[in-house]
């Protein structure tokens, strides 16, 4: 369920919020350039993003603790040498084949491919997410699975009178840790554009 999963968020976020005087504005997020925006939606550019990948069986409830504890396993590995690895916003996930879903960390900035340490745990994967354009609404509250799906099924009616083609499924971005208040809260949609 997305609140057990934003709680496993708060655990990555505290490192960010155990010094004094520090916010949870301070984590560092995934970057974009926004190209257009009408209201809630934005078309945005993406670099290239590297990220640790799980892929878990189930839907998005029935998967999101095991994935989640999978990626915070390795990021907060404090054995290994180079130490943890910060928390970043948002954490995304996507439905994928065979009733299964994935979920990503977006590794800090300061990373590259060559100095990213090896995930000991075979379920986590570093991959290097292409750069690409995609349509993102925004919206606050709770991500129930039908506020997932009226947000999609909206942004795809907007995309369709843009005459914007999606490529793939949809994808959600969730930035917030379990004490945020639903109008405080940042969930998104995104579809990527064809093209």
């Amino acid at each position: 369920m997305i609140r057990n999963m934003m709680a496993a968020v708060a655990l990555g976020l505290a490192v960010s919020l155990a010094a004094p005087g520090s916010a949870a504005m301070a984590t560092e997020q995934a970057p974009y350039a926004v190209v257009q925006a009408e209201g809630r939606i934005e078309i945005r550019d993406y670099p290239e993003l590297l990220t640790a990948l799980t892929v878990e069986p189930g839907d998005r409830r029935a998967s999101d603790d095991d994935a989640f504890r999978r990626l915070a396993a390795y990021i907060f590995d404090d054995e290994r040498p180079e130490g943890e690895i910060a928390m970043t916003a948002p954490v995304f996930m996507a439905p994928e084949a065979q009733n299964s879903t994935s979920m990503e960390f977006v590794m800090p900035k300061r990373f590259t491919r060559e100095t990213l340490p090896e995930p000991k745990d075979p379920g986590v994967s570093i991959t290097e997410r292409p750069a690409r354009r995609v349509a993102a609404i925004r919206f606050s509250g709770w991500a129930g699975d039908d506020d997932l799906a009226e947000r999609e099924a909206e942004l795809r009616a907007w995309m369709a009178a843009q005459g914007l083609e999606a490529r793939g499924e949809a994808e959600w971005a969730f930035y917030n840790p379990p004490w945020t208040l639903g109008p405080w809260r940042r969930n998104e949609v995104l579809i990527e554009i064809e093209g």
